[in-house]
């Protein structure tokens, strides 16, 4: 097995230098139980080792014409999708996250070291940038979310769709709560249903909110009934008719953060922390006292280990 623990980049000594659609919403609690799906439709995966994440280098940003001053703007050139803002509740979630400016403060404090990680993921594999937003509905960005439908960690995993994707749970581990681990889950995961849905990242959120063969059911059924097949126009759980907005809403206040009255906090362009190889079991205390830093830090990091 592989050991690696998460460190910030001023550590680099040890490397050789969701809730319904309508009240007050909680996202911690956030998430709806996808194991409705009898028969997967997404072939399964698991490996049976620690995550470690893939560091392959991105494309030169001098090559690709693109130089991001932060990660807020990185993060909003890859925002696609598609315009709604005259649906009603994306207003109403918009002027809900903007009535709580330090409510979204928190958040963003809490989602600080992870964006960039995320950002180069989604760059990686060609995704919309909001998705990098997913987590706030899903967790407000806290890995130790855990919902009553049983789903676990920034990303909302329950244990039958964490092990389909690869995420080992154990005594030691649980992968669902690896931030490193889980975004490489959750992006496979969304991959797969952007496909599915023909790149319809509105299907294919609400899919992940309440499982993908949920939502091709009501399709069916509109099909057959010569109705529209949108998300707009499916009856879908109140849940997943609030989960869509949430996002959409989201994607609003921090592409035009002084139209909705937020503030946006300083986002730095670059990694705040890389993995380091520490080729076995070391004590989390060690590890801390070694690289100079706190062991709350270092636990903050790889909140993964149990």
């Amino acid at each position: 097995m592989i050991y690696r623990v998460a460190a910030t980049l001023l550590l680099l000594l040890l490397a050789g230098c969701a809730t319904t659609g309508s009240g007050t919403p909680d996202p911690a609690e956030s998430a709806m139980d996808r194991s409705v799906a009898a028969e997967p439709r997404i072939a399964e995966t698991i490996d049976e080792h620690l995550y470690v994440p893939k560091l392959q280098p991105l494309p030169d940003s001098e090559a690709t014409g693109h130089v991001h001053e932060n990660a807020w703007e990185r993060l909003t050139h890859r925002f696609v999708l598609p315009e709604c803002s005259d649906q009603e509740a994306n207003l109403d979630w918009a002027e809900w996250y903007a009535a709580r400016p330090d409510y979204m403060g928190r958040i963003f404090k809490r989602a600080q070291p992870w964006i960039h990680y995320i950002a180069d993921e989604l760059e990686r594999r060609d995704m919309p940038g909001e998705l990098a937003l997913l987590p706030i509905v899903e967790s407000a960005y806290d890995p130790f979310a855990y919902s009553s439908g049983r789903a676990l960690g920034p990303w909302q995993f329950i244990s039958a769709t964490g092990k389909r994707y690869g995420l080992k749970q154990n005594w030691w581990y649980d992968g669902r709560r690896d931030v490193w681990a889980s975004t490489d889950a959750a992006l496979r995961y969304l991959n797969d249903l952007g496909v599915l849905f023909d790149g319809d990242w509105l299907l294919a959120l609400a899919g992940y909110n309440s499982g993908e063969n949920r939502v091709l059911r009501q399709m069916k059924k509109n099909r057959a009934a010569g109705k529209p097949v949108d998300f707009w126009s499916l009856p879908l759980p109140d849940e997943t008719r609030g989960y869509v907005p949430k996002l959409m809403a989201l994607s609003a206040v921090v592409s035009s953060p002084g139209a909705h009255n937020i503030t946006l906090p300083d986002m730095s362009n670059s990694h705040y922390f890389t993995a380091v190889d520490v080729s076995g079991q070391i004590d989390l205390q060690v590890a801390a006292r070694l690289s100079g830093t706190t062991m709350d830090e270092l636990q903050r990091l790889n909140p993964g280990l149990i």
